[in-house]
């Protein structure tokens, strides 16, 4: 959880070995020392990325929402002088194979048109806005049905 501590790049430079590894994502300061051995990508994706800003490098292969999912309990801290990124609401991800590629702007398809992708679009704000995080992934752990009062 993020102690509200501001870190430089050269504090997070010295963090870049096995057993304590440091990353900037956004404007995150991550310690994945422990989540390393965890990480889908294996522990060398990360230890190859301590002690830097992968900010791009991560959005290249991730959607927002992961950083989202880890931020609370990886955070340390925040970089000096960096500024979050403000992602739009409900938007489709670009990056590959995040999304079924008939949800990109411009893919043409006989079953799929604009109208799809703001449904998905309205339907992915709705979740984000109005749904606590803690109600989502109960419904999703149960994988059951919930119930329509929410």
């Amino acid at each position: 959880m993020s102690s509200g501590k501001v870190y430089t790049l050269e504090d997070v430079a010295k963090h870049s070995v096995d057993g304590d590894c440091w990353i900037v994502i956004d404007h995150h300061v991550l310690d994945v020392s422990k989540f390393a051995k965890f990480h889908p990508g294996g522990k060398w994706a990360l230890l190859q990325a301590g002690g830097k800003d992968v900010t791009e490098e991560f959005y290249a292969l991730h959607r927002a929402d992961v950083l989202e999912k880890y931020v609370e309990r990886l955070s340390i801290g925040t970089l000096a002088g960096a500024k979050k990124i403000e992602r739009q609401e409900g938007a489709i991800s670009k990056v590959p194979y995040a999304e079924a590629s008939f949800w990109q702007k411009g893919f043409k398809s006989v079953y799929y048109n604009d109208s799809h992708r703001e449904l998905r679009s309205f339907m992915r704000r709705f979740v984000e806005k109005e749904m606590p995080p803690k109600v989502v992934e109960a419904i999703e752990d149960s994988g059951e049905y919930p119930a329509l009062p929410i």
